[in-house]
C-alpha cells in the first residue's frame, strides 16, 4: 500500500510516496516540483536521484564542521558560553545554506540559480567569526589619584552608577596595591556585554550632565595615566563580589588558541585554582602598552592564597604549557573598592 507524503522546503515541493518496498527513491515515486512550475532539465525530469540528496547532506555536514573547526581554531570561541549558542546557530545556518545551494545547482537549471543565495552564503562564511564572536568588552581608565582624594572619587562613582537604569554593564573602581613602574594608583573598569553596548554607553555619556559632574570630580582629584579597551576571551570560576582582590598579568601571547586550550586542560583537573576563585582572559583591542596582547585577571579573597597556589603541583604542570605560548611582561596587585551594575559576569563562563 502506497502512502503519499509532501514536504515544502523553500521554493521547492517534494512529493514522495512510501512504496511496497518501504523506499522513497525514484522507483517509489520521489519527485521534486518547483513552485514556479519548472523542474530540472539536467536530470531525469521530475526526480532527484538519491545520490544528489546524499551529496547535499554531506555538503551540509562538511561545511558546518569545517566552519566550526576553523573559527574555533582562530578565536577559541567555543569555550565561551556567552557566544557559543550564536556560534552554533551560525555554523548550522551555513551548513544548511551549502546544502540548499548544492541542490540548486543540480535541481534547477544552472541559469536559474538565485545568485543572491550564493552571495549570502559566501559573505556569511567570511563574516561568521565576527557574527559569532560578539563578546564582552572591558574599557579601562587608569589614574594617579591625589593623596586623600580616593574617598571623593569613590563617592562620585557610587552616586553616578547607583540606580542608573541606562547602564547595563558592571563598573569597578580599584586601588592599585603594587603596580611596578606604572604611576597609576587607581583604575575605573567598565565591563559591557558587547562592543555595541559600550559604544552606546559612550555616546550616551557625552550628553549626560551627571556623567559630566563625575568626570569633573575625577579630573579635579586625579591625573589620567592611560586608557585601553579589551575584549573578553574566556572566563573560569565563579565571580567574586565587592572588596575582592585581583592579580593582573600582562602577557605577550604568540598563539591565543593554544593558550585557551592550556587553560581548559589545566582547569578541568583536580587542584585547579578556579575551584577557589575566577580567572578571566582578555585580549587587548586598543590602547595599552606596546607588546602586550592579553591581560589575565585572577580574583581572590587574599593574595596569600594565590601565592600558595603558584607553588602547587597543579600550577607547575600548567606553567609548562603556558610558557610555550606566552610571556609575562608585568604583574599587578589590585584591591576592589566599588563593584556595581546589573551585568552578571558569570554569564561569561
Amino acid at each position: 500500500m502506497n502512502v503519499d507524503r509532501r514536504a515544502i522546503i523553500g521554493h521547492v515541493t517534494f512529493d514522495f510516496r512510501v512504496g511496497p518496498r518501504g523506499g522513497i527513491g525514484r522507483r517509489d515515486g520521489f519527485k521534486i516540483r518547483c513552485l514556479h512550475g519548472r523542474v530540472s532539465s539536467s536530470l531525469t525530469e521530475g526526480t532527484i536521484p538519491a545520490k544528489i540528496i546524499r551529496e547535499a547532506v554531506v555538503m551540509a555536514v562538511v561545511t558546518t564542521v569545517f566552519t566550526a573547526v576553523v573559527i574555533d581554531w582562530q578565536t577559541g570561541i567555543c569555550g565561551n558560553r556567552a557566544s557559543r549558542n550564536s556560534f552554533v546557530c551560525n555554523t548550522i545556518f551555513l551548513g544548511l545554506g551549502a546544502a540548499k545551494l548544492w541542490l540548486g545547482f543540480h535541481v534547477d537549471d544552472f541559469r536559474e540559480i538565485d545568485m543572491l543565495r550564493l552571495f549570502t552564503l559566501v559573505a556569511a562564511l567570511f563574516l561568521a567569526p565576527q557574527i559569532a564572536a560578539a563578546q564582552a568588552v572591558w574599557a579601562n581608565y587608569s589614574f594617579n589619584v591625589k593623596p586623600g582624594a580616593e574617598a571623593k572619587i569613590e563617592k562620585a562613582v557610587r552616586a553616578y552608577f547607583d540606580g542608573n537604569e541606562a547602564f547595563k554593564g558592571k563598573v569597578f573602581f580599584n586601588r592599585q596595591v603594587i603596580n611596578g613602574a606604572n604611576p597609576a594608583t587607581h583604575n575605573i573598569a567598565i565591563v559591557q556585554p558587547s562592543m555595541s553596548d559600550w559604544e552606546t554607553g559612550v555616546a550616551r555619556t557625552r550628553k549626560d550632565a551627571k556623567f559630566a559632574a563625575l568626570a569633573q570630580i575625577v579630573a579635579q582629584n586625579a591625573v589620567s595615566i592611560d586608557e585601553s579597551l579589551l575584549t573578553h576571551v574566556k572566563g573560569y570560576g565563579e565571580i567574586k563580589g565587592e572588596g575582592a582582590k585581583f592579580m593582573t598579568f600582562a602577557l605577550s601571547v604568540s598563539n591565543p588558541a593554544k593558550l585557551v586550550k592550556a587553560f581548559d586542560k589545566a582547569f578541568s583537573k583536580p587542584g585547579s585554582w578556579t575551584l577557589t576563585g575566577p580567572l578571566d582572559l582578555f585580549a587587548v583591542t586598543a590602547g595599552g602598552a606596546p607588546s602586550i596582547t592579553h591581560i589575565a585577571v585572577v580574583a581572590m579573597e587574599d593574595f596569600a592564597s594565590f601565592q600558595s597556589y603558584l607553588s602547587s603541583e597543579h600550577y607547575q604542570d600548567m606553567r609548562k604549557d603556558l610558557d610555550r605560548v606566552r610571556q609575562i611582561r608585568a604583574i599587578g596587585m589590585v584591591e576592589n573598592i566599588v563593584f556595581q551594575g546589573p551585568f552578571d559576569l558569570n554569564t561569561l563562563r
